[in-house]
């Protein structure tokens, strides 16, 4: 198996990469990983990993490095307050350096295309030993692989056989679409839920605010990325951190399946949903709020109803609604599904010496039941 690796996807041909991609697989695509490596490239670094068996291309990947917050991935007490001061003049005291394979966006899936189930085997132990010497390079702590799930999870499965332990991330959500139209979906619930979601779309009604489906979301960008930030610092789960760049790129690089939800009070934008859509799914990205008006027009509740209003207009299967805050979403008509990641030091003598402690010390994420 020949193997080639680059480290901007700017040199590789976007039709070349999107040919061996299968439909529902947006966060694999080109343009969207272009988006990612052209405004978060500042703490990170990528390489993008193409697998050529017979001269066909039949895999690739993308890899990246990330500083991760110590305290944001354990359990164990330390002063936030004084590891800030410490951060001033060291910017990355108590930072673990990982190398990732996937994307540094949180997309709930993984982004290991492989063609044929046959070049799975061969195409995991080639990226097993590409993993450790980019990591030997890097001085990183960690080698991580996410996200898997469904019928994925098989796959990852076997980089148990390298010596990566699997960790349950947080799970997903969705929402699969059987309504004609939004009041349909309305009914389908029990009188008691159907009361209180008619409440709430009520709140929202009752006042100026207009919600709006926006192609174009380039005039909108800083103010989606400062209600994206309010939410961001409220998160009791902290994933990457965007900036306003992010939303630029994903507006420039996807305009025909990159759309913004903006909630509107006259001129001011009170609420976002930053969503992308595949040939069946509705995938909303980020969600941003002004939480002085939140619970006056029970925002976040009617933002989840205007998405998946949102996905039945446009007659998709299935809307992902994603990570955390998962008992709204419930309510909402969502389940859950379980996802995996798999973790390792990157020397294989403190991978066996302390691999099982350092995996216990990862929080072991749960999500609130529907009871």
């Amino acid at each position: 198996m020949k193997v080639n690796i680059f480290r901007t996807l700017k040199d590789i041909d976007k039709e070349l990469w999107n040919s061996i991609i299968k439909k529902n697989n947006i966060s694999k695509s080109y343009d969207f990983l272009l988006s990612v490596e052209q405004s978060l490239n500042i703490e990170n670094e990528y390489w993008y990993v193409m697998f050529w068996k017979n001269q066909e291309l039949v895999a690739h990947t993308c890899i990246f490095t990330h500083y991760t917050k110590l305290e944001e991935v354990t359990d164990v007490f330390i002063s936030i307050g004084l590891l800030n001061k410490i951060r001033k003049y060291h910017k990355n005291f108590l930072k673990l350096k990982l190398l990732g394979c996937g994307t540094p966006v949180a997309t709930c899936s993984n982004v290991l295309t492989i063609k044929e189930e046959g070049f799975i085997e061969e195409v995991l132990s080639e990226l097993n030993m590409i993993l450790l010497d980019i990591g030997k390079k890097q001085k990183v702590a960690s080698i991580m692989i996410r996200d898997f799930i469904g019928n994925h999870h098989k796959i990852g499965k076997q980089f148990l056989h390298y010596g990566y332990k699997e960790i349950e991330s947080l799970p997903t959500s969705f929402v699969k679409i059987k309504w004609d139209n939004f009041e349909d979906y309305i009914n389908s619930f029990k009188s008691k839920t159907k009361v209180k979601m008619r409440r709430n779309i009520k709140r929202f009604h009752s006042d100026e605010l207009e919600a709006k489906l926006i192609e174009d979301f380039s005039p909108y960008v800083e103010a989606m990325n400062k209600l994206y930030k309010n939410v961001y610092k409220k998160a009791e789960n902290k994933f990457e951190k965007l900036n306003e760049d992010f939303f630029t790129q994903i507006n420039n690089n996807l305009d025909n399946t990159s759309k913004a939800i903006l909630v509107f009070k006259g001129e001011e934008i009170v609420g976002i949903e930053l969503i992308v859509e595949d040939e069946d799914y509705l995938r909303p990205l980020y969600v941003g709020l002004d939480y002085d008006f939140n619970e006056q027009y029970r925002l976040y509740f009617n933002m989840i109803y205007l998405i998946v209003k949102t996905g039945i207009e446009r007659k998709k299967d299935y809307v992902e609604l994603g990570q955390t805050c998962y008992l709204p979403k419930i309510k909402a008509g969502a389940y859950v599904e379980k996802m995996y990641m798999y973790i390792r030091f990157r020397n294989n003598l403190v991978n066996k010496l302390f691999g099982n402690s350092f995996y216990k010390m990862f929080k072991n994420f749960a999500y609130e039941s529907a009871e």
